[in-house]
């Protein structure tokens, strides 16, 4: 309030000390216009609040619910982190680990697969040997080592043609349950690098081809598969980086081959994972992974989907009472 110098001996004044406070009338009016002020400035406060504390309280119930029930409240990175955990739960069961086995004499063969190393370059063993004694001096040794996924319950199983390339060798299916299947060829595809192979049994859960022909550069893509031959079920993820690449591969035996129209990916893609599966964020097949740009980093590149469906079309028609392995 201001304080002004006045007549003291006014009635209607206030003495304090030498000054002299506005006159009581003006005070009195000060003191009602203040009042009504301060009242519904706080009406308008308690007002809000009153309004306001059951919003909040239910918004912050609603997120310890969502925590709660594994549901995170919406947010980019949490969606994407979401989305991929649940396709690879959902994938992981129908993608299989293909151990290739050749009967060897003494000398052994070729391996196509590096054994893990301590750092120094020296083969560590983890438990299990790669060679298994049999009778008459054979032995049956792991030679390589490549990636698989179920397209039918039946025990249908889509791979690379070179995964499954050596006649003379054994093929052994590994399922995420950790059983062993001996597997037959149903059929190759000389014009693409595409296998499809079958072991016996039923139940087994599938993947879903998709449709190659709607990618995008950029979209997230994530590939399962039996890394280096040792990690079976290994997951990596990363972005289609090129469409339309064109390429000469080239195997572990010295074959190799033109592979046309493939997309590239930045997922990782490692020996041993030949045959895996490229699946988009819905949990669709849209590439079967292929090779992998020696020398290079993050440059993986995988078969179309539509190439792979073409052939397994084929193989239902064709091969479903076959004796032998198909041409296609």
């Amino acid at each position: 309030m201001e304080i002004e110098k006045g007549d003291a001996d006014s009635p209607d004044t206030e003495l304090y000390g030498s000054a002299v406070l506005v006159p009581k009338k003006y005070n009195l009016r000060w003191l009602i216009i203040i009042t009504v002020l301060v009242s519904a400035i706080a009406g308008s406060v308690f007002g809000f609040m009153a309004g306001g504390i059951p919003s909040l309280t239910q918004e912050f119930s609603g997120f310890f619910s969502q925590v709660i029930n594994g549901n995170l409240p919406n947010h980019p990175v949490v969606q994407e982190d979401l989305a991929v955990i649940n396709v690879v739960k959902k994938a992981t069961p129908a993608v299989v680990s293909i151990i290739v086995s050749k009967s060897v004499n003494g000398a052994g063969v070729k391996k196509n697969f590096p054994s893990p190393s301590d750092g120094q370059g020296n083969e560590q063993n983890q438990g299990s040997s790669n060679t298994n004694n049999v009778q008459g001096g054979m032995s049956q040794e792991r030679i390589a080592g490549g990636s698989g996924f179920f397209v039918t319950s039946s025990g249908v199983i889509v791979t690379n043609k070179h995964v499954v390339s050596d006649p003379t060798a054994t093929y052994t299916v590994v399922t995420n349950d950790g059983k062993e299947h001996l597997a037959k060829i149903l059929a190759t595809d000389p014009a693409n690098d595409i296998a499809v192979i079958k072991i016996a049994g039923n139940n087994f859960p599938i993947l879903n081809i998709g449709n190659s022909d709607s990618l995008e550069i950029g979209q997230t893509v994530i590939a399962i598969g039996n890394s280096l031959g040792q990690f079976s079920n290994t997951v990596s993820k990363g972005i289609i980086s090129g469409l339309g690449r064109n390429l000469t591969a080239s195997g572990g035996f010295g074959e190799s081959e033109q592979l046309n129209d493939i997309i590239q990916t930045d997922a990782a893609i490692n020996l041993g994972n030949s045959g895996g599966p490229l699946l988009d964020i819905n949990g669709n097949v849209i590439g079967v992974n292929v090779a992998m740009a020696q020398g290079a980093q993050d440059i993986g590149f995988a078969l179309p989907a539509d190439q792979v469906k073409k052939v397994v079309d084929r193989v239902e028609v064709m091969g479903k009472a076959a004796k032998r392995k198909l041409w296609i």
